[in-house]
């Protein structure tokens, strides 16, 4: 009695099963890919948190998390510069990691793993629905993009510019799709609305990322030669989902728009970089949009690639509009060009067995490094300071005197320490003798004064502040004059008087509180701002030319003067 089992009748027949191989040919493949997205997840997590760490901006919005689940009010106790959405963006980690345990840095550090993978797979998803690549193809890219995200990202990894713009990759796939049209493929309601969430998210953590949108948008529109694109339900769903938002927050939070907000056209907003530095600094989008421009002309069908570089392009102006000149400030651009290479690479390989593989996929390679080689650094504490401040079961109090953000985060949180003041430098001083300085260059003399009169307001709160509660652990950011000038003019050389220094860098002093009277002599302790200044002997000119860039941080925050 011979009897066939079902699976193997077509083999018994001398006939193949095409859906049969398709599966056992696709299950290993499916393994290798699930297998490749553990191993660069997990090496991910412990390289990023052995070489960069926490980056001083993510750290800070933890801390407002935590003081905000505290009961403190944001924008009244604890101020942050940026609209509601940068906090509630990690809200969920923090929470998590409260309820299971963990320290919110490994949550958050997981977290953004896991944004990367859902932006990037849902990429290769649109890619694969499309018809741009064959579903085998659009998983290695959507691999390659998900390693860059969380491999080379450095400093900018956890910064809300890198989680905006993973999550509009789907958006720009989308309108590549919209603009290849084939008609027996059309996007249903699930890839719209996925796009949508996407730039919507995008918008709302910095508004200037519209533009990016918008240029997509009206790509789109130019391409098909049909305005009404600009109606389509991802464009309106999230030009609807950021409106409200911002609706919502005017409606919660009156404080920003009310007091913060007028501070920042002052300070914050109306500082920019040389426009020459910034074109310098602009140079990796160059080098990118030339290395892509050598790799069309071989592609066949270039939408996708083609919408990522305008958008690419569009990301710089945010970054020209801002004009910091920071890092992370131009994460979108630089991915959104490095992903236009990863995928006419991909279009190109698939159709095309060229011989010049080699050259091709070197320039790619070489122009996505120098794209990304300002994420390299790191602003990672001196582990002498940390070493030196941190004590088990200690959880000490922190104070800062300095203009940087990255002077006081994530070193406070590194020696389990518990940030006590409502903003995370002294940005605004910084500011207000940049503006006094132009104004002064200008003949404003009275902008000039009231800037001045800025200044000596916001040291005078915080001396009476530091007097009312003294922080255990002070730190002192000795870049500059800023700090020289606190102790000269406006009496901080009482405060430093009461502790002893604990550990020194050429640019970071750590003080622990010693609670001692105050002693004659402060000044010597900061050795590297120069010789020791007299009262009423700081040159302010000197302030504002020896002020670093990181000196005047995005993700800071103040009283509001008018306390």
């Amino acid at each position: 009695m011979n009897i066939v089992p079902p699976n193997n009748r077509a083999l018994n027949d001398g006939r193949s099963n095409p859906e049969m191989i398709g599966r056992s040919r696709g299950f290993p493949f499916s393994i290798l890919v699930a297998l490749s997205i553990a191993l660069i997840g997990a090496f991910a997590y412990a390289f990023n948190a052995w070489r960069w760490g926490t980056v001083p901006d993510t750290s800070w919005l933890i801390t407002v998390i935590q003081r905000i689940g505290e009961g403190e009010r944001l924008y009244q106790d604890v101020i942050e510069l940026n609209p509601p959405f940068s906090i509630w963006l990690y809200v969920l980690p923090v929470r998590f990691a409260n309820f299971v345990g963990i320290t919110p840095e490994c949550a958050v550090r997981l977290y953004t793993i896991l944004i990367c993978l859902a932006g990037t797979s849902l990429t290769g998803w649109m890619l694969a629905a499309s018809g741009a690549l064959k579903a085998r193809s659009a998983a290695i890219v959507s691999l390659i993009l998900f390693s860059m995200t969380v491999l080379i990202s450095g400093n900018s990894f956890t910064q809300r510019d890198q989680i905006g713009a993973v999550l509009a990759l789907p958006l720009l796939a989308l309108t590549a799709w919209r603009i290849a049209s084939p008609a027996t493929r059309s996007p249903g309601p699930l890839h719209w609305l996925t796009a949508a969430i996407g730039a919507c998210v995008f918008a709302m953590v910095r508004p200037y990322y519209a533009v990016v949108v918008i240029a997509s948008a009206l790509y789109l529109a130019l391409r098909r030669r049909d305005i009404w694109t600009l109606f389509l339900p991802e464009f309106v769903l999230s030009g609807i989902g950021t409106a409200s938002y911002l609706a919502l927050i005017y409606f919660l939070y009156p404080d920003f728009f009310a007091k913060l907000l007028p501070l920042l056209r002052d300070t914050y907003m109306a500082y920019r970089m040389p426009a020459d530095m910034l074109l310098l600094l602009a140079i990796p989008g160059v080098v990118l949009a030339v290395a892509y421009a050598v790799h069309r002309r071989l592609i066949d069908s270039p939408q996708f690639p083609d919408v990522l570089m305008v958008a690419s392009l569009a990301a710089w102006l945010p970054f020209f509009i801002q004009g910091k000149g920071w890092p992370y400030h131009t994460y979108p651009a630089i991915l959104f060009g490095s992903a236009a290479l990863v995928v006419g690479l991909a279009i190109l390989f698939e159709k095309h067995a060229s011989g010049s593989r080699a050259s091709l996929v070197t320039v790619a390679v070489a122009a996505i490094l120098v794209g990304h080689m300002r994420f390299f650094p790191s602003e990672r504490p001196a582990d002498a300071l940390v070493a030196a401040a941190f004590h088990r079961d200690d959880h000490p109090t922190v104070g800062l005197l300095g203009g940087g953000i990255e002077t006081g985060h994530p070193f406070a949180r590194m020696i389990g320490g518990r940030w006590i003041e409502p903003y995370c430098s002294d940005w605004i001083a910084v500011y207000a003798n940049l503006r006094e300085q132009k104004a002064l260059a200008a003949g404003d003399m009275a902008s000039a004064k009231r800037f001045e009169t800025m200044a000596a307001q916001y040291f005078t709160g915080k001396k009476a502040r530091l007097m009312r509660r003294l922080p255990q652990i002070l730190i002192v950011d000795k870049r500059g004059q800023l700090v020289p000038e606190m102790l000269a003019r406006f009496g901080f050389d009482t405060i430093l008087a009461r502790y002893d220094r604990i550990a020194s860098t050429d640019s970071v002093e750590i003080y622990r509180r010693a609670d001692k009277p105050p002693s004659i002599g402060a000044l010597q302790h900061l050795p590297a701002s120069g010789e020791p200044i007299a009262a009423g002997q700081v040159d302010r000119r000197a302030i504002v030319e020896a002020v670093p860039i990181r000196m005047i941080p995005i993700a800071a925050s103040s009283r509001v003067l008018a306390e």
